[in-house]
């Protein structure tokens, strides 16, 4: 059942990227690419119960934002 549907989403992925990019520009079909994941790790987290890491939650500042 795992591999259908991983099999599934990679060819609705594949179909969807294709019009995609035959209609909107470059830059918002990259934006659409690299959110993809987004989706599959909330889900991921929801209904398959893996949770959500505290730090992941909490959303930690990035080295370059602390103060110097």
């Amino acid at each position: 059942m795992l591999l259908v549907c991983g099999l599934a989403r990679f060819a609705v992925y594949n179909v969807a990227l294709n019009a995609a990019e035959q209609r909107v520009d470059a830059g918002t079909t990259a934006m659409l690419v690299n959110i993809g994941p987004v989706p599959f790790a909330l889900f991921a987290g929801l209904l398959l119960g893996g949770g959500f890491p505290r730090r992941l939650v909490i959303a930690p500042r990035s080295p370059s934002a602390a103060p110097s």
